[in-house]
């Protein structure tokens, strides 16, 4: 993990983040993407992320206390929404989608995915547990893979599980649809992710 010298991190100051016309984007932000807007500019997330990029050589260890906020590791509050990389716990977040990586039989069809083609920018990142988390990430639209099992998924069988509670089970078709269009179209495309727009702020 890079982070930059403390004295390098130079936040937008509260008053900035009240401009109408620098953070319009905002209202038109999935509830992942708003909520990272959120985070970032929490005073104490943003003291922890100076105490972590004031470390001489930081540790992926560093990342266990992200999870406090939420987080599988920091992501810098310099960046907003755009162009930020945030991993949210599958605890916190219904959108993670959690699956499960087996070896691919030779009789399969499945569509397979390419990571090196899609149109999106992909951030992998393998946490102290040696599980694997993908982030699909454009303009401010998430998609999130937990992988457990083989760590290759473009050469294999991706499986999730059933959900049979109600407040979780949208959540997780409405993932398994993202993903599905995303090996379809090689992109996050907006239609997927308009019915959970935030309402625009004020």
């Amino acid at each position: 993990m890079v982070c930059p010298g403390p004295t390098n991190v130079d936040l937008a100051p509260a008053s900035h983040w009240r401009d109408a016309d620098s953070y319009a984007f905002v209202g038109a932000l999935p509830p992942a993407g708003c909520a990272w807007e959120f985070l970032r500019r929490n005073l104490d997330y943003q003291k922890s992320w100076r105490a972590l990029c004031s470390e001489t050589n930081p540790s992926s260890e560093a990342n266990s206390d992200a999870a406090v906020w939420g987080l599988v590791r920091f992501e810098s509050p310099e960046r907003d929404a755009r162009s930020a990389n945030v991993f949210w716990h599958r605890s916190i977040s219904r959108e993670v989608l959690p699956v499960i990586a087996t070896k691919c039989e030779p009789a399969d069809q499945q569509p397979k995915v390419s990571l090196d083609r899609l149109q999106c920018r992909v951030t992998v990142h393998t946490d102290r547990a040696g599980e694997l988390h993908i982030l699909f990430a454009e303009d401010g639209r998430f998609l999130q893979l937990d992988v457990q099992g083989l760590q290759a998924i473009e050469t294999a069988r991706l499986t999730t599980e059933i959900v049979l509670s109600p407040r979780l089970l949208s959540a997780r078709v409405q993932s398994v649809r993202r993903f599905a269009d995303l090996v379809a179209h090689r992109c996050l495309r907006t239609c997927l992710y308009l019915e959970n727009v935030a309402p625009p702020v004020g």
